[in-house]
């Protein structure tokens, strides 16, 4: 998933990684925003650069209903992943593998 699930309440997202999970072989992958309010005021503060009127809307509350690294885990977590990883990135995006089981190194 890329830059999507901050549109799914946290029961939705459960729901939607459970499923996932489900017919995945190994793992599932998501790529979304991080909550923070530096990311939010970066984005309210953009509004002067954004030429589309939906992004200029878009990008704010885009970020507020974003996830924060904790609350991501958790509800992976809740949604039968073994194992979830998640790490930080560049512009406050964060990168988190769950995996059904984590394959053990040889």
């Amino acid at each position: 998933s890329t830059l999507f699930i901050h549109h799914l309440e946290p029961d939705e997202l459960v729901h939607s990684a459970r499923e996932a999970l489900r017919v995945a072989r190994y793992a599932i992958v998501v790529n979304d925003l991080i909550r923070s309010s530096v990311h939010y005021w970066l984005a309210v503060a953009g509004r002067a650069l954004y030429r589309s009127r939906l992004t200029r809307h878009d990008a704010p509350v885009s970020v507020q209903r974003a996830y924060t690294m904790p609350e991501m885990r958790a509800l992976l977590l809740r949604s039968g992943a073994d194992t979830v990883e998640i790490k930080a990135h560049y512009l406050f995006r964060m990168g988190a593998i769950a995996w059904k089981q984590k394959p053990t190194s040889t």
